[in-house]
């Protein structure tokens, strides 16, 4: 199986944050158990719980659209225009969460607790990740958020006897996420000129409505799991609503691995998503054979040794024979639960790549509806020992849903262009127009290729793998202004790069780059690599570490020159640059900038360029 992972060093510093956040709770939570009262416990969890409810509704779905999003900018003013909007859809939420907080208090016991929340809702609001995230510059901050969470714990354990332990690991929390956060503020949402392009209210009001599906998925997705913790307390005793809320958080926790994995890929599954659907599905299969060993492997040491995982969770203070018994009986229950959610996970972000909002907010809908009727299920009697099923329940609700919502989106895909076939019914289907094409059959036709500022007048087509290329290429700048293109939504850049010879990638200043220019702009640049031990830059850009060849169409061919003859001289890739474009006119160059001058040391052609514009009827 071939693994189309991203960096290590992202994907390592995605699990650091991520793990480091999930043995948090897993570490913090045995030192509250051990030094409170189950009912203060069941406060808690009800408090915490109602805290990533909170967050949830500030980030108002920006952590899924904004990553997406930030992926396919291709200049930093638009990147800029995604952090003002993001900030401008945040506020509102985050104004409303901080009235809504201050009446509860009103109507829980231990309502202090709700107020300690208002800095973990403030970290949100400005929270970062979806920016670090989208350019692979999560490291500081995961290392980072590492250290404030030891010193969190290190202030709990210390205050452990203290009759205030609940509203240390409450506040302690939030303001640690809140200074974390506040450091990263002058390159997110105090950058220079963010407040000069902030959204007009037109603009806003179309973020509010998409964005308002994936909050509505997030919040219902959430509100199951509340809604029937915050039920329990009528139906289970004090020391069932302790051992559940313990697992319910361990449940959290893995979720949190999970989604540590799959958003270290999720930049690249945009990416992948772009070049077509076929690419995402091998990319999801892949990943989905991953997961589910290390999830099924989880399982099987839950259901099997519940009572030496809980020795180890609880850092060797299992509290009462019990407490332990009835949480080892529940984790023995939940054990399936790792490999559900794993299962789940991408059929989440497909939906999110295909923009399929109304079908992610319906699926939030159904999952909510299983988890009302599981809570009607005790009010008419069922037995509260079934309540410890209930993850199992709505896992597997979840799984079902999504997966038959997916197979339904693709389903409607296939009928929309099955009909299009049948009756030319093109209203909002896309009409795709191709404005260039050159196979270099016949010379290279009308492009210009440039060394240095002065025009290379050779033929530069030559024979290579029985096909006529551009090429070679060494130093040079291939360039072509088309006008006059029709009306058009999506501009999509198509061509065959082969990389010839001794390329090798990332190597400091003298790495081997080649970079795509549009409109004088560079929206591409990155490195390739065919020498072993070294690594490239794509199919991400510069910064980026990847095996040599890696997202190659063929790394098998033979060398031009210095590797001619050998077997993996050369690697072919098939680039697509898709963007959305309605100018009448567009430049585009695709240039080098490698250590050799010598074409017979490393050198680069091109075949099969073709540029298409797409338009949408509405």
């Amino acid at each position: 199986m071939r693994f189309h992972l991203p960096t290590i060093s992202s994907f390592v510093s995605m699990l650091v944050l991520n793990v480091s956040n999930a043995l948090f709770q897993i570490v913090l939570i045995p030192i509250l158990i051990n030094h409170t009262t189950p009912e203060k416990m069941g406060a808690y969890f009800i408090a915490l719980s109602y805290s990533v409810l909170a967050s949830i509704f500030v980030n108002f779905g920006t952590s899924q659209t904004a990553v997406v999003e930030l992926r396919k900018a291709s200049s930093e003013e638009e990147k800029i225009q995604i952090l003002a909007e993001t900030a401008s859809i945040r506020l509102i939420p985050f104004l409303l969460s901080i009235f809504v907080t201050a009446l509860l208090p009103m109507f829980f016991s231990h309502g202090l607790y709700f107020l300690l929340v208002l800095p973990i809702l403030a970290a949100e609001f400005i929270n970062p990740q979806f920016f670090l995230i989208s350019g692979y510059q999560i490291k500081p901050y995961a290392f980072l958020n590492l250290g404030i969470r030891l010193t969190v714990l290190g202030l709990v354990f210390y205050l452990r006897d203290s009759p205030y332990l609940i509203e240390v690991a409450i506040l302690g929390t939030g303001l640690g996420m809140l200074l974390l956060h506040v450091l990263y503020l002058p390159a997110t949402f105090l950058r220079k000129g963010i407040w000069k392009v902030l959204p007009s209210v037109e603009r806003l009001g179309k973020l509010f409505s998409t964005n308002t599906l994936v909050l509505g998925n997030g919040l219902t997705v959430h509100l199951q799991q509340s809604l029937f913790l915050f039920a329990l307390p009528s139906f289970v005793s004090p020391l069932f609503l302790s051992a559940y809320g313990f697992v319910d958080k361990l449940i959290s926790s893995f979720r949190m691995l999970v989604s540590a994995y799959s958003a270290s890929f999720m930049p690249h599954a945009a990416m992948t998503h772009q070049v077509g659907f076929q690419a995402w599905l091998k990319l999801k299969r892949q990943q989905n054979g991953i997961l589910s060993a290390a999830c099924i492997a989880a399982g099987l040491v839950m259901y099997f040794f519940p009572e030496q995982l809980l020795f180890v969770l609880l850092l060797g203070k299992t509290g009462t024979p019990m407490f332990l018994e009835e949480t080892a009986r529940l984790l023995q229950w939940i054990s399936p639960v790792p490999f559900l959610i794993a299962m789940n996970v991408l059929n989440v972000t497909e939906l999110i790549l295909e923009k399929q909002f109304v079908a992610y907010f319906g699926a939030g809908i159904l999952v909510l509806i299983v988890s009302f009727l599981a809570i009607d299920a005790l009010y008419v009697g069922v037995s509260p020992a079934w309540a410890g099923f209930y993850p199992i329940l709505i896992e597997s609700a979840c799984l079902l849903i999504y997966g038959v919502i997916i197979r339904k989106v693709r389903a409607s895909i296939l009928v929309v262009f099955f009909a299009f076939g049948l009756f030319s019914c093109n209203d909002n289907l896309p009409h795709n127009v191709e404005v260039y094409r050159n196979h270099f059959d016949g010379g290279r036709g009308d492009l210009q290729v440039f060394a240095g500022d002065k025009e290379d007048s050779r033929p530069l087509v030559y024979s290579f793998n029985g096909n006529n290329v551009l090429g070679p290429l060494n130093h040079n700048a291939v360039y072509r202004e088309i006008k006059n293109l029709p009306e058009h939504d999506i501009i999509e850049i198509y061509f065959d790069i082969f990389i010839h010879d001794q390329w090798k990638g990332n190597d400091g200043l003298a790495s081997d780059y080649w970079g795509l220019f549009i409109d004088t702009k560079r929206v591409f640049y990155t490195t390739f690599s065919n020498l072993p031990n070294t690594t490239q830059a794509y199919p991400e850009q510069e910064g980026h570490y990847f095996m040599p060849g890696a997202n190659s169409f063929k790394n098998d061919l033979e060398g031009r020159c210095s590797f001619k003859g050998k077997v993996g001289g050369s690697s072919v890739y098939q680039f697509v640059w898709k963007k959305p474009h309605s100018a009448s006119s567009i430049k585009f160059a695709l240039s080098d900038l490698v250590r050799e001058l010598d074409p017979c040391v490393k050198s680069w052609s091109i075949d099969n360029l073709i540029v298409t514009c797409t338009n949408y009827d509405n």
